[in-house]
């Protein structure tokens, strides 16, 4: 009886120990999924800061895009006056 009840606490060890060896390596786990999910935030900070930064440049992009539009159509028009006024100059010298 005594020899049965000692191989029962001796199980009974056996399976704490290896209990404590599972709870250190969910501790462990638990510890490196801290660090990713640590490691995940810094990722989404740089990846939002970095996205302001694109939205930034493009609108600085669609400004300077607006410029050069109405300088343009400014060249234009004073490309038209001076041709209109070239094709005047050679309709009187063919008069």
């Amino acid at each position: 009886m005594e020899e049965k009840i000692y191989e029962i606490l001796v199980e009974v060890q056996k399976d704490v120990k290896d209990l404590k060896k599972g709870q250190a390596r969910l501790e462990e786990r638990q510890t490196n999924l801290e660090k990713m999910q640590v490691k995940l935030e810094e990722r989404q900070i740089n990846l939002e800061t970095n996205q302001e930064i694109m939205k930034n440049n493009i609108s600085k992009i669609l400004e300077e895009q607006i410029n050069f539009n109405e300088k343009f159509k400014d060249h234009l028009k004073e490309a038209n006056i001076l041709y209109k006024g070239i094709d005047y100059r050679v309709t009187l010298l063919e008069a």
